[in-house]
């Protein structure tokens, strides 16, 4: 039961078809950085989250990903931002600082774990451990430090950042899924992942929707 429940929606972000074009059946321009299916089924979750402990240095010390950090400081720094401005400029740079300081000591080192296990199997388990376990600890410590400099409004304010952290770790396995943000023998130039972001946001974002029609089509047909 529980692996079904996980298993159904995680699927949609999983195991999408191939994109053919638009709604009117023109072909889009998808740039070529752009892979838009997952890999091939890959190791066990359990094999993966070991070999990350046989080699922490090799997957992630040199593979510490400066591309999850600065997205995750692009989109969590607004939260800080809005929360700080009444307060004044000063405020809101020593939040923001906080927060630079933060995700470039954690969210790197996040990144590069979530690489090293984004073709770990099941997927649903994986993206499990991703989107919930591994951030609830990576928020813990980010609330205690805001906490000990006295950011204003904080409790709103990682209500804010546990959603958005739960929304970006599971984008960030779907698009490290398809060889995009990854560092090492792997990777692309930035911009090339740059270049295939709105496609595979608009991907992800869609996959709740498509699963629900392809649920209620079903359901008609029978």
């Amino acid at each position: 039961m529980i692996n079904f429940a996980f298993s159904f929606p995680f699927h949609a972000l999983c195991s999408e078809s191939s994109y053919t074009g638009t709604m009117s059946g023109t072909p889009a321009a998808i740039p070529k950085s752009a892979n838009l299916e997952p890999a091939p089924r890959g190791p066990s979750l359990a094999s993966a989250i070991a070999a990350i402990f046989r080699d922490p240095a090799g997957i992630i010390l040199a593979r510490w990903n400066w591309k999850a950090a600065l997205l995750s400081v692009t989109l969590r720094g607004w939260i800080y931002f809005a929360a700080s401005i009444r307060h004044g400029w000063a405020e809101v740079g020593g939040a923001l600082g906080a927060e630079v300081l933060y995700c470039a000591a954690t969210a790197g080192f996040y990144g590069a774990i979530t690489q090293a296990l984004c073709d770990a199997e099941p997927e649903w388990l994986t993206a499990l451990l991703v989107t919930f376990l591994m951030p609830a600890l990576m928020q813990w410590m980010e609330y205690l430090v805001h906490l000990y400099r006295g950011t204003h409004h904080l409790h709103y304010v990682i209500l804010g950042s546990v959603g958005m952290s739960a929304i970006s770790s599971l984008f960030n396995w779907y698009a490290m899924r398809r060889g995009t943000l990854l560092m090492g023998e792997k990777s692309q130039s930035f911009g090339r992942d740059l270049a295939s972001l709105p496609l595979l946001l608009g991907r992800f974002f869609a996959a709740g929707p498509r699963l629900l029609w392809q649920a209620a089509r079903k359901r008609s047909v029978a």
